[in-house]
């Protein structure tokens, strides 16, 4: 990891313990997919690295109803935890992520969400006051909550790991097909939309062993561009309907990875082909 991008977790975890101080973290993954599962990871490493004391709380249950917050509190022993959510594009409009966030932070004296993208007005969610932000852009989010900390996301801490795995041959057409997805991108056949393939909670191994075969990497799913830039692949990141990935681009990869392009408008034609064999696990 580059020293610069060491120096912003480095900031963050202060600001951080100066939250904690001494007590537990009990972290709450928000439902998420295969690529959610970069930020679970590289939280958690960032938590062991600078010595934090947390419990992981897979929040699919409590908003089901399975559990109650009480309850995943009892379960792990501790006593006055503070709630520290994973962040990423959680606050967006196009989900009810924000919503369920400000209902567990108000359970919670002081609470922390993790470098986020910020795409939605916070006073509709009614978030507490007590709860600190982080923001993972340095444009529209910062804009949006400007006297938020700035940090990288969570993915990137894995940067400091050697991943041990072979180069690959060919390129790989990882494109999303959800509502983020841009104009044109649903013309991209054969495609593999890999991050729905595995949710947030699930091992990072496969995602990376997959996105390792490739030589190279066409997408718009933003940590599928994470993970091909710290394979050192040769990686060409495309917007998706929002700001997102664009503003994590200028804000972290640009100047870090020279491995990845940034392209803000889609062409197919540019796209190198993918054997269809290659979309099956």
């Amino acid at each position: 990891m580059k020293s610069e991008m060491m120096r912003d977790f480095d900031a963050l975890a202060a600001t951080l313990r100066r939250i904690v101080k001494d007590r537990p973290i009990l972290f709450f993954v928000l439902a998420g997919n295969y690529g959610d599962s970069l930020i679970r990871e590289g939280s958690e490493r960032f938590f062991k690295h600078y010595g934090f004391v947390y419990s992981i709380c897979d929040l699919r249950p409590v908003y089901r109803g399975k559990v109650s917050v009480a309850e995943v509190i009892a379960s792990t022993g501790f006593r006055f935890p503070v709630a520290v959510f994973n962040g990423g594009g959680a606050l967006n409009a196009h989900y009810r992520q924000g919503v369920r966030i400000a209902e567990i932070a108000r359970q919670f004296d002081r609470s922390v969400i993790l470098p986020s993208t910020i795409a939605l007005d916070l006073r509709e969610i009614d978030l507490p006051d007590s709860a600190t932000i982080f923001v993972r852009d340095r444009f529209e989010s910062q804009a949006a909550v400007p006297d938020a900390q700035f940090c990288h996301d969570m993915a990137f801490f894995l940067g400091c790991t050697d991943f041990g795995l072979p180069v690959g041959h060919g390129a790989g057409r990882l494109f999303r097909r959800d509502k983020e997805r841009a104009d044109g991108t649903r013309r991209v056949w054969p495609n593999l939309d890999i991050s729905k393939r595995g949710n947030a909670m699930a091992p990072v191994d496969g995602f990376l062993r997959k996105i390792a075969s490739f030589q190279e990497v066409y997408t718009d799913r933003l940590h599928v561009g994470i993970a091909a830039a710290l394979l050192g692949r040769e990686t060409h990141l495309y917007s998706n309907d929002y700001f997102k990935i664009r503003a994590i681009y200028h804000s972290s990869i640009q100047g870090n990875f020279p491995c990845v392009a940034y392209h803000d408008s889609f062409d197919p034609s540019v796209i190198p082909s993918m054997s269809f064999w290659r979309t099956i696990f």
